[in-house]
């Protein structure tokens, strides 16, 4: 073999190596990171895209193009689901959309490599240029169609990424079909390019490119509206989620509108209670005098007893300077001792702040729900509330004992649910994180020590009633 033979072929071969393995696989590792569980599941299920999609270019067996690529997509959707065995309607999906965005960039970085090929075909310096500097031109023309198919492949999957919000989320059979018959005209757009292609080469030995020129700006056409239409379907699918989502967080959250409405009947009921007891109070002083004086020991501590009971029936476990909120966190408070749980409450509601007391109980019913939950799997179950505040702001932290590993953290900055029923889960966190940007604050999640924290930061403003006051 010649050295000018010898140095053309090293190039090709370098092509391929970077074009259909190396560029894609590395793509593919950062496009199906985010929806598995494990890094390590997404790294190799591009390792094992690469490997194969080298494998059937440089065996024997003459394969087309296109299943050459269906063939390695289909085994990344593999990979995926032996290392991560969740979600796999939606594994496929992202194996389907892999496929459909790599076809897109080839025939972009085909269309622009080949304009620029045709220009320098005609310009004359080229045109009559040694083999040397023939050479050089089509190490330049291999540069820039791996450059733009690189460009093409890091904005088209920046897109999807970025419009995909449901990552962790499986797709339920309709929500499949809706995505895959748009899907479907493309790839069949797709394989009969690829026909046409192959049948043209193989009657006239020619490719059909080099023929016509129109087949570059046709192609080219359909690449860029095949991934639009690719495109327009995540945005139309997550649109649909998103809606499903607002409309569960609203039925919530209207749960527990209902919930704190049970709360403050309660309240009322105290007071009511409460009431009647400073009302009869002189009565019951009567009673037990007279008792005593007739020396009725045992029906005055029979009386008493009964009326201490009152009392406490009248009155909270947890003292938090808001009735509302003591309510909430009173029965949280029961709730958690009956299942073992140490619970500590430091939690003194703001006063005379611009906070109601409906937010808060929604921030702490919710919060220390969660922590209840966590803290019953751990050795040692302990929940502890307190709350503090310095100027303008005011912080609440809900610390609980937790075993084992957060889970990914969304583009919010909040987790996945871990729970299996996920039609009404993973909404607790994100109204705790909603009120407290109504007040123009934020929440923190961290893990320290065995432990599960929860920092919530509220800014206030006084009441025009404490202004008055003041």
């Amino acid at each position: 073999m010649e050295i000018t033979e010898f140095c053309w072929e090293l190039v090709s071969n370098i092509y391929v190596v970077f074009r259909d393995g190396v560029i894609p696989g590395c793509f593919l590792w950062r496009f199906a990171g985010p929806f598995v569980k494990r890094e390590q599941a997404a790294k190799w299920t591009g390792v094992v895209y690469a490997a194969v999609m080298l494998f059937l270019y440089y065996q024997p067996v003459n394969i087309s193009s296109f299943l050459a690529h269906a063939a390695g997509a289909a085994v990344a959707f593999a990979a995926m689901g032996v290392m991560d065995y969740r979600n796999l309607e939606q594994k496929l999906v992202l194996s389907v959309i892999f496929f459909l965005v790599d076809r897109a960039a080839v025939g972009v970085s085909v269309f622009i490599a080949n304009f620029f090929v045709d220009f320098l075909i005609y310009f004359p310096p080229i045109a009559e240029a040694d083999i040397v500097w023939q050479f050089v031109v089509y190490i330049l023309t291999t540069l820039l169609r791996l450059g733009s198919d690189t460009v093409f492949l890091w904005i088209a999957f920046s897109l999807v990424l970025k419009e995909y919000g449901d990552k962790e989320e499986n797709l339920e059979k309709k929500e499949l079909l809706l995505l895959f018959i748009p899907f479907l005209p493309v790839i069949a757009g797709y394989y009969g390019i690829s026909l046409l292609t192959e049948v043209y080469e193989a009657d006239t030995g020619n490719a059909v490119w080099y023929e016509y020129g129109v087949y570059n700006w046709l192609r080219a056409g359909y690449d860029i509206v095949s991934f639009g239409a690719v495109f327009v379907m995540v945005l139309v699918y997550q649109s649909i989620k998103k809606g499903q989502a607002e409309k569960r967080q609203t039925e919530f959250l209207h749960g527990q509108v209902e919930s704190m409405e049970c709360h403050i009947r309660e309240v009322e009921r105290l007071y009511g209670s409460i009431r009647s007891l400073k009302h009869d109070m002189g009565n019951h002083i009567m009673t037990l005098e007279r008792l005593y004086a007739e020396r009725e020991y045992k029906e005055a501590g029979e009386y008493a007893v009964k009326l201490q009971k009152e009392f406490q029936q009248a009155d909270w476990e947890v003292k938090s300077g808001n009735p509302v909120t003591d309510v909430v966190l009173s029965e949280k408070k029961r709730e958690a001792e009956e299942k073992g749980i140490a619970f500590i409450s430091d939690f003194h509601f703001p006063e005379g702040t611009d906070i109601n007391a409906f937010d808060m109980s929604v921030i702490l019913n919710n919060a220390v729900t969660n922590a209840i939950e966590a803290a019953q799997q751990a050795k040692l179950p302990y929940i502890h509330l307190a709350s503090g505040r310095r100027k303008n702001a005011y912080m609440i932290e809900i610390k609980n004992s937790f075993c084992g590993s957060l889970p990914k953290r969304m583009e919010n900055g909040l987790f996945y649910t871990t729970k299996e029923d996920k039609q009404m889960h993973g909404f607790g966190l994100a109204n705790i994180q909603k009120i407290a940007q109504k007040y123009l604050g934020e929440i923190d999640i961290r893990q320290e020590d065995g432990f599960f924290v929860l920092n919530i930061m509220l800014l206030l403003h006084i009441s025009d009633q404490k202004k008055a006051v003041l």
